[in-house]
């Protein structure tokens, strides 16, 4: 083709309109395409430029186009393209700038000689949307004002400037229980309470005066008939040309039971709120980002009179969170209550930490819920667990002190046994398996001393700290210094010794208990010297503590669990057993313990009463229980040559009749995952048939130009009736394809992998290409055909219409993460069908972005679904049921770099 020659260049100023523009030849060649169309087509000038447009835009009216070039020609002027009822030349998205009310870009199209031998056409597109957009919302406006006089809900009243009746609605009157002949010429201030004239007078002087625009109160009504009731009133003066005032209009809204349900309401919140302020979480109502109401804990802790008060410091909430990992910081940009949500959405527990008003570190679990009937409160509880988290640190670290200890003590021991010959060495070592350390305080020159082992107790570094009484009276608990000072009071060095327990604080933070014992003497100088031992005890006042709870603990489960449990000799004869045991068997105590536990067992089941076995019980009232039986033999240290049994017995009854209406359920799943796979291809059929309506539409509007212009000839009418007859041919094979798709399969067979696939990419064609989706379907080693499963071919061809439909809206969702020009590098499924010796392989891919991990293990659960409310959850789970029940073969998902992966295995031979 050869190049167009311009006097100038056409970029020079096509380029800075805002506008289309673009320059087309005789045939339709597009020679220049500006930025204006770039951006809003999202085709650049390279890609377009030597192509026709009409293999770019399919829905040209290419005979309506040419027709207009050669009248600009003829003409030598200008000329308008009539963009017709749908009101553009070719299809340019709405949405893709703006929210508009339209599909496509409502345009105006101006075609213009480019030079002045006429060889190209400008064509000029303006953009019309927002004007159609303004006549269609006026015309609705319109609608809607000759509307609201009628049929508003609300009581309207028209009064002239006396105040004088002039026209009503129909709510008004039916308030006043009159018809219009009765009301008209009434003074509109008859209606009102004796109360609340004067504030109606107050009301229009205002009006009248131009101090406001329109004035709203709640007044007293009182009608004719003697109905009272409460009203809101909104009044609103019409003003003539000359600023006069004209008409009053009065819009009146019965609010009896609005105020009386607000009265009620205030009575409530104030109930509420005492509630509230009776907990002892700290409790707030927020809406992210700023706090709304809260309790009284809440100021408690932040030391305020009200929250206005808090709020007066200028200081967030999360100002007052200590920043550490794995803690809410509030250091999210959207707020820290977008980290309690992102925990949520993980399954993670929500934790932060804040400084009471006396310097104590705490922790606080969050929870929250939307607050009911608002839009985007949520009222937050913050539970103290300071308490809960030390005792659960405690817990772990239980075991792992005690091997730590044990080791140590090992290796303590061996190095004693080697360290023999010097008793400075034997004593230092049995402090250390003890955890004894040693002290002596010299009086004469008011000193010191300690062993090696006391350094390791306080936790502190010998070489870095020498320790000294000041380090004694540092490191004591708070509440044990008073104690530690009447240790050294001269009433205890009189009595020559002490033995006394006291907590310290090491310096790393951990609290350890120590038996402090001494004795006392005086050197001949009279000075007083203390010798003396710290025993470190923690860890045995720990595991002390731990076996009690443990006691404890297995008391409350045995006594108070929520099944049943006995333990029993060989004979079957009760040693033991809880409440739980005889309510299960309505058997009173006292009686159970004279009966013998085999004999409970009907007959049938009693060779199984050493095993895990189900139970049907008869109670006296006729009723039958389920009972899970679990049975386990232990050995008791007084009589280890005999075996006792301990039994569980637990009510499944429940178990049984939810599991019965599980399978029920399932069925009523499959009708709904058939429903939906319904809508899917209804939804196909309808994009199917959008194309061919579209193009009979074209042909007849064909047919009326062509008649206009006189052009319309036999041979041309012949034409259009051949092709408008063939669009509608294909609209009624897609009904009979959509038909046979869904003819379902009576019984099992054998079908073509491939063909079944063809089928299901046909049906869905129009679905894809509107998202521009391609498709590929691949087989590997054999022929196509060739591949065949034993099954059922249409619940087959479901579980394919799942997966493309989840593959497409995938790939949707990414491309709006995606900037606009980078969008049309995805866009690919594809299919791989694979055949092994033993299996039939078919894998979709797919590059919308994948699953993400943690949903990776409950994606086919029923239910559970990533799309949100969009979503239903139910088509994986019942392509996963279709496929290992149906057509026993497995189905699993896994991402690859740049999308999901779903694997379906079937075996080649249906056992």
């Amino acid at each position: 083709m050869n190049s167009m020659k311009f006097e100038t260049d056409p970029a020079y100023f096509l380029d800075s309109i805002y506008n289309g523009a673009c320059i087309l030849d005789d045939e339709l060649t597009v020679l220049f395409w500006n930025k204006w169309l770039e951006a809003h087509t999202s085709l650049f000038r390279e890609q377009v430029t030597g192509k026709k447009i009409t293999d770019l835009f399919p829905e040209i009216n290419v005979k309506q186009l040419k027709r207009k070039i050669r009248s600009m020609k003829a003409l030598r002027s200008h000329t308008y393209y009539d963009a017709g009822t749908d009101g553009w030349l070719f299809k340019i998205k709405s949405a893709k700038f703006t929210n508009s009310l339209f599909e496509y870009m409502k345009q105006n199209v101006v075609i213009s000689p480019f030079d002045k031998d006429l060889n190209y056409a400008l064509v000029m597109i303006y953009d019309q949307t927002r004007l159609f957009e303004t006549q269609k919302k006026l015309e609705e406006s319109e609608s809607f004002q000759r509307a609201v006089f009628g049929r508003s809900a609300s009581g309207i009243v028209i009064l002239n400037t006396d105040k004088s009746i002039l026209t009503t609605n129909e709510s008004f009157r039916k308030m006043a229980g009159s018809d219009e002949d009765e009301l008209k010429g009434m003074d509109f201030e008859r209606f009102l309470s004796p109360d609340h004239t004067e504030l109606c007078r107050e009301c229009f002087g205002k009006l009248y005066s131009g101090q406001a625009d329109s004035v709203t109160e709640d007044v007293k009504i009182q009608m004719p008939g003697g109905r009272k009731f409460w009203s809101r009133i909104a009044v609103s003066v019409i003003f003539d040309q000359e600023g006069k005032p004209e008409y009053i209009v009065c819009v009146m809204d019965d609010i009896t039971e609005r105020r009386n349900f607000l009265d009620e309401l205030e009575k409530k919140s104030e109930y509420v709120q005492k509630i509230l302020d009776f907990q002892s979480n700290i409790i707030i109502v927020t809406d992210g980002e700023f706090l709304l109401n809260c309790n009284k804990s809440f100021l408690d802790f932040f030391q305020a009179k009200s929250l206005d008060e808090f709020k007066s410091k200028k200081k967030e909430l999360s100002d007052y969170f200590m920043k550490e990992q794995g803690l809410i910081t509030g250091e999210d940009e959207q707020g820290w209550l977008e980290e309690v949500f992102q925990n949520f959405r993980m399954g993670v527990d929500s934790k932060l930490k804040m400084r009471d008003p006396f310097g104590a570190v705490r922790t606080f679990q969050v929870t929250f819920r939307v607050l009911p009937m608002t839009a985007g409160e949520y009222i937050v509880s913050l539970s103290d667990i300071t308490d809960l988290e030390n005792y659960h640190k405690i817990l772990r670290d239980a075991n792992r002190i005690l091997e730590i200890i044990v080791n140590e003590r090992t290796e303590e021991l061996r190095k004693t046994n080697r360290m023999l010959e010097s008793s400075r060495q034997q004593l230092e070592q049995a402090q250390q398996i003890a955890r004894i350390g040693s002290w002596e305080w010299s009086g004469a020159d008011r000193k010191l001393s300690c062993s090696d082992e006391l350094y390791r107790i306080f936790g502190v570094d010998k070489t870095e700290v020498i320790l000294s009484d000041k380090h004694f009276f540092e490191m004591v608990a708070q509440e044990d210094v008073q104690l530690l000072r009447t240790m050294v009071s001269e009433d205890t060095i009189a009595r020559g010794s002490f033995d006394e327990y006291i907590h310290i604080n090491r310096i790393d933070g951990e609290r350890r208990i120590l038996r402090v014992q001494s004795r006392i003497r005086t050197d001949a100088a009279g000075y007083i010297n203390i010798l003396g031992t710290a025993h470190d005890i923690t860890e045995i006042k720990r595991t002390e503590t731990a076996l009690r709870q443990n006691e404890q603990l297995l008391s409350f489960i045995f006594d108070f669990a929520s099944f049943g449990i006995c333990l029993v000799d060989q004979e079957g004869s009760f040693i033991r057993f809880n409440r739980k045991f005889s309510q299960l068997l309505s058997i009173p105590e006292a009686a159970l313990k004279q009966q013998n536990f085999f004999g409970l067992f009907p007959e049938a089941d009693r060779e199984k009463a050493h095993h895990t076995t189900e139970w049907k019980h008869e109670l006296e009232n006729g009723k039958t229980l389920d009972l899970l039986v679990t049975a386990g033999a232990v050995k008791m240290l007084e009589e280890e040559d005999k075996l006792h049994f301990i039994y569980s017995i637990a009510d499944i009854t429940e178990k049984n009749r939810i599991e019965k209406i599980h399978r029920e359920q399932e069925q009523m799943l499959i009708q709904q995952s058939k429903l939906a796979a319904l809508g899917e291809m209804i939804g196909a059929i309808a994009h199917q048939w959008k194309q061919p309506l579209n193009s009979a539409s074209l042909y007849v509007q064909l047919i009326e130009d062509d008649y206009d212009f006189n052009e319309l000839t036999k041979e041309k009418l012949s034409e259009y009736v051949i092709e408008i007859m063939n669009q509608l041919n294909f609209m009624a094979h897609t009904v009979e394809d959509f038909r046979t798709f869904f003819t379902p399969s009576k019984s099992l067979g054998e079908f073509s992998v491939r063909r079944a696939l063809d089928d299901v990419v046909a049906l869905m064609k129009s679905s894809l290409e509107k998202h521009k989706i391609k498709v590929s379907v691949v087989t590997e080693g054999n022929e196509p055909d060739s591949i065949v499963l034993f099954g059922y071919a249409s619940e087959f061809k479901q579980v394919m219409v799942n997966l493309l439909s989840n593959a497409r809206d995938a790939i949707d969702a990414k491309r709006l993460s995606m900037p606009p020009l980078e969008r049309k590098t995805v866009g690919n499924i594809d299919v791989i069908i694979t055949e092994t010796d033993t299996e039939v392989i078919v894998e979709t891919k797919d590059d919308g972005g994948g699953i993400p991990e943690d949903a990776l293990k409950r994606i086919f659960e029923s239910y559970f679904t990533t799309k949100g409310d969009e979503g239903t959850g139910i088509g994986l789970y019942m392509s996963r049921m279709i496929i290992e029940n149906r057509m026993k073969g497995t189905i699993a998902a896994s991402n690859s770099g740049k999308g999901a992966v779903f694997t379906m295995r079937f075996p080649r031979e249906f056992l």
